[in-house]
């Protein structure tokens, strides 16, 4: 998945993987999504534009219309459905699924120019995507979210920024693939960057369960190279099926000829 920015002969054969076990990860630039109000209006309901409606500025209403519009794009292909007729429910702690089915499982993230969806069987799925950006606010986060051996680790890593953010989107998946969120003990969840593993987590919980995969890839927005770090989380074994760019437009652009 790396890659300078997303090539146009990245469409390949979408056949969707067997995902009894795994994941199927898809990631794309806001700027590949029509996400224009008569395109958010046809796709998506009421209160998926009452959520973007929530941002206040353009860019991240415009990240997360087009991460929706990936997620119903690719649970559509998954599913064999119309994107547009998929309907969502809340659980108990507000984690969608989709009503009237027993999954797949879903989640999604988007950065402010970058969306990622990640989706599997029945098993709990998390994805987070971020945008590397500065020392500074990598050590503003990292006293309050690391574990003691992260800390420890990003001291001696001569670009700290980058690996603040390279643990910290493992520690998102891992929170919202459990349903945590931010409630999360995450002084006390620890992972080793370089096995894209757990190392430690509170008692009673065990690492096995997990698995991990996380990606790195450089893109262009606007006229700026931009780093960005994605991963997923899956309960179970099996591997991540990572879809390039080229094939989340291709996706996206089937549903709008539609």
């Amino acid at each position: 998945m790396e890659s300078p920015e997303p090539r146009d002969h990245d469409h390949r054969d979408m056949a969707a993987p067997d995902l009894e076990a795994g994941v199927e990860v898809w990631t794309t630039l806001v700027s590949s999504v029509d996400v224009s109000e008569d395109a958010a209006a046809r796709c998506l309901s009421d209160d998926e534009l009452a959520r973007a409606a929530r941002f206040r500025s353009p860019e991240d209403r415009a990240s997360c219309v087009a991460a929706h519009r990936l997620l119903r794009a690719a649970l559509g292909a998954r599913v064999g459905a119309d994107p547009r007729t998929l309907r969502f429910e809340a659980q108990d702690g507000g984690k969608p699924v989709l009503s009237g089915r027993r999954g797949p499982e879903f989640n999604l993230s988007h950065a402010r120019g970058v969306v990622t969806v990640a989706g599997g069987g029945a098993h709990p799925v998390g994805v987070d995507v971020e945008r590397v950006r500065t020392d500074a606010i990598a050590r503003e986060l990292e006293a309050r979210v690391l574990h003691p051996d992260e800390r420890a680790r990003l001291r001696d890593d001569v670009a700290p920024a980058r690996a603040f953010f390279q643990l910290w989107v493992l520690k998102e998946a891992y929170i919202k693939a459990t349903g945590e969120g931010l409630a999360a003990p995450l002084r006390e969840i620890c992972f080793d960057p370089e096995r894209t593993a757990l190392d430690a987590l509170p008692e009673g919980r065990d690492p096995a369960r997990w698995s991990f995969d996380r990606r790195g890839l450089i893109v262009t927005i606007g006229r700026h190279e931009v780093a960005v770090c994605c991963a997923v989380c899956w309960a179970g074994g099996g591997t991540a099926h990572w879809r390039t760019p080229g094939e989340a437009r291709a996706l996206l652009g089937d549903v709008d000829h539609r």
